[in-house]
């Protein structure tokens, strides 16, 4: 099983990003992603992101959306924002999103990727760990608590 401290770091991890739109806050997330990982292109993670969200909405609810592509890369990566105001996403409870993870896994990996997107929605799930994140002061804190998070779920 893939675990998720190898998936996001503390540079791709930003509390308070401005984003307008959903496409506006995946454009964030795709550059992040890609300043961590020079050989992928930022525009081209971000078509793969739009082209899976209209397949249907990864806002999850309750403020949170995990945006998810394959493509080809190396390794899983994320990038993990809070974002200043929270955005349309089209959740299914119809809340605006304030915490996006974004998640690019390589084609070939079908399994990983389904693993790293059930731990993620098992810890961004959990009633208090979504309070937690938005306490978060800033970037570094909100590392922190993220993983923090994968701790205690590895150690339960």
């Amino acid at each position: 099983m893939i675990d998720l401290r190898n998936v996001l770091h503390a540079d791709c991890t930003r509390a308070d990003v401005r984003a307008a739109s959903k496409k506006a806050a995946l454009e964030q997330a795709a550059q992040i992603i890609a300043e961590r990982e020079p050989h992928l292109d930022a525009r081209q993670l971000l078509r793969e992101l739009l082209a899976r969200e209209r397949l249907g909405s990864t806002g999850l609810g309750g403020g949170i959306a995990v945006p998810h592509c394959r493509m080809q890369c190396e390794q899983p990566l994320a990038a993990f924002i809070r974002l200043a105001q929270p955005i349309d996403f089209d959740a299914p409870d119809d809340r605006r999103v304030d915490l996006m993870f974004t998640l690019v896994v390589p084609r070939d990996a079908a399994q990983d990727h389904l693993d790293i997107l059930g731990a993620l929605v098992s810890l961004l799930t959990e009633p208090e760990n979504p309070m937690r994140l938005r306490r978060a002061q800033d970037s570094p804190a909100l590392f922190r608590e993220v993983m923090a998070m994968v701790d205690g779920a590895v150690a339960a």
